[in-house]
């Protein structure tokens, strides 16, 4: 069988440590398509993840300037600068981060490779970065299936002061809009009057359920970056001063790490709180299946639908959330924090702590169906590719 040629534009991968969820759909993609993948920036470190022959790794968009290749993008550098003078004279918030995303754009033109057409598929991880030159390619290729598919802060406006560019142009560029949650599907519906389709991310899980506590100690787990959003300090705060016996997990790192530890330190809480920083993914996946896990909590006040509550809940461990975006198509009703205040989320863990102590398996069933019916990879995947070849 003769396969399409796709190229996917990433964010970093597969350099760097982000983008771990795209792991498992590239698996599949792999076998169905050939594989062609364009990041746009290089992340942590110079080193590919992927050892596969049959899949070619361009190096990043912005990696070395190359004057001669944007004098042959000519005409669209032109489009952009214009499109930085109309930003300049609009009354936006974030005309800065505006200004700097089309720059590097313009920057990156230098290293895109689509002169000559040969791939039938171009798809697009993200809302932002490469997806700035989806007009480009629709205007250099009129046939060409483009997917671009939107998360949550490459999506919602609102979260980037208002305003996110070329917005108005990606849409106009006849592609297949794909969001990962209904609550993104009607916001694009809604802001852009572009009909979008959900085809929800997933995780894999060929181990089974995990198993909750017996030793009458409460275990949290959270996995995330420490950067502001994910408001891990705050959980940090919260779990040091909550009155149960209960131990901390954290799987991640980031420039807030340091702030993290400071609190627990403080609360002389060192013998309760475990700190991994960043890990494998298969280390976690071993950690939520061999050791006793009772409860995960996110409390990021920006997200799409986080891949960290997928894998939590696929091994039945009971998530809660801040009611914000699409979580509540994720976390149960029993456990969506409906108002962002201390008090309504120290009162979500008693309410599930004193449910536990009665039913060490409260809600787990309920948590691993939500996955199975509605973020397991391979039924998702198969979604996704019958869009692809349709």
């Amino acid at each position: 069988m003769i396969k399409n040629n796709m190229i996917i534009f990433t964010s970093s991968y597969p350099y760097g440590r982000g983008e771990q969820f795209f792991e498992d759909e590239l698996k599949l993609l792999k076998d169905d398509f050939k594989i062609t993948i364009q990041p746009y920036y290089y992340g942590h470190c110079k080193k590919s993840r992927i050892n596969n022959e049959n899949i070619i790794i361009e190096k990043p968009l912005l990696n070395e300037l190359n004057i001669i290749n944007i004098i042959k993008y000519s005409n669209y550098t032109v489009k952009y600068l214009k499109a930085i003078i109309k930003i300049i004279f609009l009354k936006e918030k974030n005309k800065k981060w505006q200004i700097l995303e089309i720059l590097r754009a313009i920057y990156g033109l230098s290293n895109l490779k689509i002169k000559d057409n040969k791939y039938d598929i171009y798809y697009f991880y993200w809302g932002v970065g490469a997806s700035y030159y989806i007009p480009l390619i629709r205007e250099m290729n009129k046939n060409a299936k483009i997917l671009c598919k939107f998360h949550g802060s490459d999506l919602y406006e609102e979260i980037n002061n208002g305003s996110i560019p070329l917005r108005k142009e990606i849409f106009n560029s006849n592609i297949v809009s794909i969001t990962i949650s209904d609550f993104g599907k009607r916001y694009i519906q809604q802001k852009y009057n572009y009909q979008s389709i959900c085809i929800r991310l997933g995780t894999n899980n060929n181990y089974g359920i995990g198993k909750p506590s017996y030793d009458y100690i409460f275990r949290i787990v959270s996995c995330s970056n420490i950067i502001e959003i994910k408001r891990v300090e705050l959980i940090a705060d919260i779990i040091c001063q909550l009155n149960i016996p209960l131990e901390w997990y954290h799987f991640g790192d980031g420039p807030n790490m340091k702030s993290v530890k400071e609190i627990v330190k403080k609360y002389k809480k060192e013998d309760k709180c475990f700190l991994f920083g960043y890990v494998s993914k298969e280390t976690i996946i071993k950690h939520y299946y061999l050791e006793p896990n009772d409860l995960f909590i996110n409390l990021s006040i920006s997200e799409g639908i986080p891949v960290s509550i997928m894998e939590a809940q696929s091994f039945g461990i009971p998530s809660i959330a801040l009611n914000i975006t699409g979580l509540s198509e994720i976390i149960h009703p029993e456990l969506i924090i409906n108002q962002n205040n201390r008090k309504a989320i120290e009162d979500k863990i008693y309410f599930y702590y004193c449910n536990w102590l009665k039913d060490k398996y409260f809600l787990r069933k309920e948590v691993r169906q939500i996955w199975y019916e509605k973020y397991n990879m391979i039924k998702n995947y198969e979604c996704l590719r019958k869009v692809i070849i349709s």
